[in-house]
């Protein structure tokens, strides 16, 4: 997981898997589980993750390398952390349950900080909900062409992504973007020549991405929603999901795991990665954060109360405060890289590939 210059070898080490980062925590789901099937689900995730990494690195070098001035263009989401101290959030996922009660979300405007995956926001358009912040990871141009489809300026007003994302997704309609890395060395080796800090944020998928971000941002309480981590009627995402109307999101290799609300879940063995390390990061904010879980459906996450989500809203969405004054004022303070230090840095590593 070494990165920069390589010595022994004309060649830039840029790229190391994320989620090695929060290996020692993975290592609690032993506590979540009998050893043996804990460490058995451990050797998978790291599995899934070093054969990710072989057969992605290309793309995620090439896209980081192609967004490489986005560094000194757009403000690191650095300046978000602590802007919505003591405020609720709700994070959206597009889990199949997210169909019975994403209706509720219509009132929590400018009461919680509504941050959004990239696979909520057709469903959230179709509805005329408004994502305060839409969350990004993947780098394939499919986050942009299909996820983002409808997004806009209205609809979409914030963007949080990666320099691996695909370039397309620095062309979505929005009113502002921020950027942020999963810890990747080639998106902070490009960060450290710009000279900009862009806050790390490991994960294994984009919902660990948008439950670090709120508590980063300081929301005291964070309420999922679409967080299934299971499959209903064999699909892991919602009915108007893009990947689901294509076909995808499904799958014949299940297992069961405790269900919200009591008795048992179907899931898949990569859904249940997710799940372990959702409950590792729940785990790490015992104590600060109160985490909900008013997805009313798929499985149980460990160390999350259980609530409808309009038990949640009822309780936590109070005072009207302005989410979107208070990510512009950070957004037009917020730092940008150094174009002259991009540049020297690209120049060195160019003239050190040449000897």
């Amino acid at each position: 997981h070494t990165r920069g210059f390589s010595e022994a070898r004309n060649e830039l080490l840029l790229h190391g898997s994320p989620t090695a980062t929060i290996a020692p925590q993975l290592s609690k789901m032993k506590a979540l589980a009998t050893q043996e099937r804990a460490s058995v689900q451990l050797l998978d995730f790291f599995k899934a993750d070093v054969a990710t990494t072989r057969d992605r690195w290309p793309q995620w070098v090439g896209n980081s390398l192609a967004n490489g001035a986005r560094l000194t263009e757009l403000p690191s989401a650095d300046v978000l952390r602590g802007c919505f101290a003591g405020r609720p959030a709700v994070l959206v996922s597009s889990g199949p349950s997210l169909e019975k009660n994403l209706h509720l979300l219509a009132d929590v405007e400018d009461r919680m900080v509504v941050i959004a995956v990239n696979r909520s926001v057709a469903m959230m358009t179709e509805r005329g909900i408004r994502a305060d912040i839409t969350v990004a990871m993947e780098s394939l141009e499919r986050v942009s062409v299909q996820h983002l489809q409808t997004a806009s300026v209205e609809s979409t007003p914030t963007l949080v992504g990666r320099p691996s994302l695909d370039p397309a997704f620095f062309e979505v309609p929005c009113a502002r973007r921020f950027l942020y890395s999963d810890h990747s060395p080639h998106e902070l080796f490009l960060a450290d020549l710009a000279q900009v800090r862009l806050p790390t944020f490991p994960a294994a998928s984009v919902a660990h991405v948008g439950l670090q971000l709120a508590a980063y941002m300081g929301c005291s309480q964070i309420v999922l929603v679409g967080q299934d981590l299971a499959l209903r009627d064999g699909a892991m995402y919602g009915a108007t999901d893009p990947d689901r109307a294509a076909g995808e999101g499904h799958t014949h290799q299940t297992l069961t795991v405790p269900a919200y609300g009591g008795g048992e879940a179907v899931t898949t063995p990569v859904l249940a990665t997710f799940l372990r390390s959702f409950e590792v990061l729940v785990g790490q904010l015992e104590g600060q954060i109160r985490v909900v879980n008013a997805t009313e459906g798929g499985a149980a996450i460990a160390g999350t109360e259980e609530r409808t989500l309009q038990e949640a809203i009822d309780e936590l969405a109070g005072e009207i405060f302005d989410v979107q004054a208070t990510l512009a004022e950070a957004h037009e303070g917020g730092a940008t890289g150094s174009v002259e230090s991009l540049e020297a840095g690209l120049e060195q590593c160019r003239a050190h590939l040449r000897t």
